[in-house]
Order: C-alpha cells, then sequence, then structure tokens
C-alpha cells in the first residue's frame, strides 16, 4: 500500500507542472502544448496558423488552408528528462479538403519507488499517448475542421483511456496578410486511472495574425524582410491559476528574410514558468527545418525541440 501512495505522489508532481509550465495543470495538457517546433518558438500563439498536421492539436480548420500536403516531425527534450515526440500528415483532398492523422506522445521514465530510506524498490515511467484524425473543409476564405484523438495514459501498473474532441473555424483576409481563428479543445473524457479519472484540458482559444510590415535593408534589396505578429488568448474552463485566474494571453513576433530564414520569438502573459521562446527556421522549396529553445525561470533547466516538414 505504501508503495503504490509513494507511486501516486510522484506521478501528481509529474503532471503538475513539467507539462504545460501553468501553476495548476492537468496531466493531459500535453494535448494544448504545440507539438510542433515552429509553434513553440511563437510562444504557441498560433490558433490561426495553418501549419501542416500539426494544427490538429491547435485549431483542426486551419488544415484547409494549407497549399499542398505536408508531413511533420518533431522532438523536443523538455525538462525534468520529459521527452515529447510528433509526427503528423495533412493530405490534401482538393483545393477545399483535408484529412489529417497525428501521433503525440510524451514520456518520462526511470522514477524510483521508495518506502524507506536507502536503496529503492524499483522505477517505473509515465507515458502519455494521443492518436488523432481531423478533417477540415473551406469556402473560399472561411474554413471549419474537427478532430478526434485517442488518448491513453499510464503510470507503474495503472493506465486509462479515453478520447478528445478539437474544433475549430479560420478565415484570412487582405491577401492572406491578415487572418484570424478560433478552437475548442481537448473536449472528452478519460476512464479512471486507479481511483479517478484526469481532467481534460478543456480550453478556449482565439488568434489573430498580422504581416505588418516589409522592409529593405540598405544595400541589400534581394534579402526583404516581414514583420509578422502572432497573438493568441487562452481560456482554460477547468483550471485556475495562482492568481485567481483561468485566462493568459500568448504573444510571437518572427522576421523572415527572403523566404528563406526565418527568426521567431514568444512571450506568455500569465502564471507560468516559461515565459519566453526563441527560434528559427531553414526554408527550401520542399523542406523546413526548424528549432525552438524555451527557458525555464525555476531553474528547471531549458527545453529544446527540433523539427522538419516536408511539402508534397
Amino acid at each position: 500500500m505504501r508503495k503504490r501512495i509513494i507511486t501516486f505522489i510522484t506521478l501528481l508532481l509529474f503532471s503538475s507542472w513539467p507539462i504545460s509550465g501553468l501553476a495548476q495543470s492537468s496531466g493531459l495538457d500535453f494535448l494544448n502544448i504545440g507539438p510542433n517546433t515552429r509553434s513553440l518558438s511563437l510562444g504557441e500563439a498560433v490558433t490561426a496558423l495553418p501549419m501542416g498536421g500539426s494544427a490538429i492539436y491547435t485549431n483542426p480548420a486551419n488544415l484547409a488552408f494549407d497549399r499542398t500536403s505536408t508531413l511533420t516531425a518533431d522532438y523536443s527534450l523538455w525538462v525534468a528528462d520529459l521527452y515529447n515526440s510528433h509526427i503528423a500528415v495533412n493530405l490534401k483532398q482538393n483545393n477545399n479538403q483535408s484529412l489529417a492523422f497525428g501521433l503525440l506522445n510524451s514520456t518520462s521514465g526511470s522514477f524510483e519507488v521508495r518506502t524507506a530510506p536507502g536503496p529503492s524498490d524499483g522505477s517505473f515511467s509515465v507515458n502519455y499517448l494521443s492518436l488523432s484524425g481531423a478533417y477540415a473543409w473551406s469556402l473560399k476564405n472561411i474554413s471549419v475542421g474537427a478532430a478526434a484523438h485517442y488518448i491513453r495514459e499510464e503510470y507503474f501498473i495503472n493506465n486509462a483511456s479515453g478520447y478528445s474532441l478539437n474544433f475549430g473555424i479560420s478565415s484570412h483576409w487582405l491577401e492572406e496578410r491578415l487572418r484570424v481563428g478560433t478552437s475548442l479543445l481537448s473536449v472528452g473524457k478519460m476512464n479512471k486511472l486507479r481511483d479517478e479519472a484526469t481532467e481534460l484540458p478543456t480550453n478556449l482559444r482565439a488568434g489573430v495574425i498580422a504581416e505588418l510590415f516589409q522592409f529593405i535593408p540598405p544595400k541589400n534589396e534581394e534579402l526583404p524582410i516581414l514583420v509578422t505578429f502572432y497573438g493568441d488568448y487562452i481560456n482554460l474552463w477547468e483550471e485556475v491559476n495562482s492568481n485567481g485566474s483561468n485566462s493568459f494571453f500568448n504573444f510571437g513576433l518572427s522576421f523572415n528574410v527572403a523566404t528563406l530564414v526565418e527568426v521567431r520569438g514568444g512571450y506568455k502573459i500569465g502564471d507560468t514558468d516559461r515565459n519566453f521562446s526563441v527560434g528559427v527556421g531553414i526554408n527550401t522549396e520542399s523542406l523546413s527545418f526548424n528549432y525552438s529553445m524555451i527557458p525555464f525561470e525555476t531553474g528547471f533547466g531549458t527545453a529544446h525541440s527540433i523539427g522538419i516538414e516536408y511539402y508534397f
């Protein structure tokens, strides 16, 4: 009995902060972290951003706005020996429809079980898995989409499964220089994990993306720089942070140099241990390579993420 109690306490500690960085959070909050490396570097202010199959987890309506089919793969080394792996494909059916499939896994191992001072009684791992499918349809400049997730969580000898649904709507204006979108994420239910079911991190998001201006550096006319703003409002339906609020804002800014290199930064306003993020992307005609760095302000370390996107 004591072993199980210690194991359960360890799980609670694990799920309370490393995944989301919020003061209070569900262990399933891995569903709401931008699995895409590009989104992490922008402070996850991507509710209005088409970004391949990764939009399954942020706003499935954006899937229909991708110009081509895409294959995305990302790997994040989070803090506290937590690893996030993500792969997704968005298959364009025609100019206004998309089918997408994704896998998202978050895992951490080697948690020690102790019932007394001295050597441990063994170790266990904590694992979260989401298998997802989505559909999006657009009419001119407006798109709607929905996604369904099969979710499984396990630790020690305990496991549970359930489902989650995402819904979204998105649009673009002014020749795609302005984008707006809103999504309702993580609506569903989990089976009991030992004694009770884990709460899903249901939240409502609204976002905007605006191309602010483009300038040409002196003596570098072939290297125009496009400056773009990203902003998201997030309302957590079940959680309340230490300030008594259940909402916060994410912001991002990118500098795209001749569509070849993009430097990005993000900032979160709210009760979080990871306010800042930075990253860079290198683009070719069919490939995009991305890197993000997210420092934690509480001494836990710095998270790193790498990703690749293939357009076909």
